[in-house]
């Protein structure tokens, strides 16, 4: 019996790696963020918005994500500073460096329902 429950745990070892590697290289984002509206520019639409500040967020090139997925965790950490810093359910994008392995974003929370 012990011998099968060894046997059973090298099994699952690959599930394992996977699942821990996933957590390690997947773009992530906090059940508050996900609330966030994002747009890449300024624009009319938020007109009747209420402009709460700046924000910023970064992200680094880990080995085992890929640009876009840098730059999507990047954009998920200035919403969710928006929403932590000032309640904001928008935010509008003015800016994105690159910086070596690192992705920088600017924007501006807005609240606007």
């Amino acid at each position: 019996m012990g011998l099968f429950k060894i046997k059973m745990s090298y099994l699952n070892f690959p599930i394992f790696l996977a699942f821990t590697l996933c957590l390690s290289a997947c773009v992530s984002m906090t059940p508050e963020a996900e609330g966030v509206m994002v747009h890449h520019q300024m624009s009319n639409l938020l007109d009747n918005c209420e402009r709460m500040g700046n924000v910023k967020g970064e992200a680094s090139g880990w080995k085992h994500m890929s640009w876009s997925e840098v730059a999507q965790q990047a954009e998920n950490n200035a919403r969710d500073s928006a929403v932590l810093r000032y309640g904001a359910d928008t935010i509008a994008v003015i800016n994105s460096d690159r910086l070596g392995s690192r992705m920088v974003i600017q924007a501006i929370a807005f609240q606007c329902e």
